[in-house]
């Protein structure tokens, strides 16, 4: 799956809603939240279900405040089971998984020179082979996990706002998912 956003036609969930509005904007993907404390995620219409992936999306902050989460899901099975892989404007990453609907820190909050920060460019890859998932920003390995809660799926892109700074703007470009062999 390769998809530059060019097109309307490549398949992501398109909307809008008092909260946020997330779909294809000048050649890029757009989710922009309006209200503060809220995750919100669009994915693929058609769901693929890769148990061996990488997955690698550009994505920078438009506007809004540097406090702010944006990243890629994987292994998405349903709103309430997947992983996230999120960095922050102001130079921070975490990697969460939402499991039964309940959000569980597998990497808190971190700080890392890895991530761009202001409106900088950052190059999201997660790479999925069984049980092992491995997490990058710029090329740069953030962690290594192990867990087989979730083994296959598919993707998503998502956006937050922190509490009491609603407004952030994320755009994602050139988004590239291929298999890899089982491990």
């Amino acid at each position: 799956l390769e998809d530059d956003f060019g097109s309307p036609a490549s398949g992501w969930d398109s909307g809008a809603d008092s909260d946020a509005e997330w779909g294809y904007s000048d050649g890029v993907y757009r989710i922009a939240v309006w209200t503060e404390d809220m995750f919100v995620w669009a994915n693929t219409r058609e769901r693929h279900d890769w148990s061996n992936m990488v997955v690698i999306v550009e994505a920078a902050r438009a506007e809004g405040p540097l406090d702010n989460e944006y990243g890629v899901l994987v292994r998405y099975v349903d709103r309430g089971n997947f992983y996230l892989l999120a960095v922050s404007s102001d130079g921070m990453y975490h990697v969460q998984m939402m499991r039964n609907d309940e959000w569980t820190d597998l990497v808190s909050w971190t700080e890392s020179d890895a991530v761009r920060t202001g409106e900088g460019t950052n190059l999201l890859r997660v790479e999925c082979q069984g049980k092992i998932m491995r997490f990058f920003v710029n090329d740069q390995l953030l962690t290594t996990l192990e867990d087989d809660s979730l083994r296959s799926g598919s993707i998503g892109l998502g956006a937050s706002t922190p509490v009491g700074q609603p407004g952030v703007v994320i755009h994602f470009d050139n988004l590239l998912v291929r298999a890899l062999p089982e491990s």
